[in-house]
């Protein structure tokens, strides 16, 4: 079975059976040391950051620097510094 294949069948699991799925993948890929799992996120994170309207990116923002004070995670930083410089 080709990836594209198994794409369209993993796409019509449920979101529970979805969840178990991802579960187990990234558990797997976890134990690779070679992969950046923070930038991974971070990548993904700002790239479905640009598909959100304005006023959904300052709601975010305004989010993220209330727990900001809460929770110092670089993470964090990193999205609000990115967010901060496409406002």
């Amino acid at each position: 079975m080709d990836l594209k294949s198994l794409e369209t069948e993993l796409l019509k699991l449920s979101p529970k059976d979805k969840a178990a799925i991802a579960y187990m993948l990234l558990e797997n890929i976890e134990d690779d040391e070679s992969v950046d799992f923070e930038e991974v996120r971070i990548t993904e994170v700002l790239q479905r950051y640009s598909q959100l309207t304005e006023e959904q990116k300052k709601l975010i923002l305004y989010s993220y620097q209330q727990s900001e004070s809460e929770n110092n995670l670089i993470s964090h930083k990193a999205v609000i510094s990115n967010i901060k410089n496409e406002l």
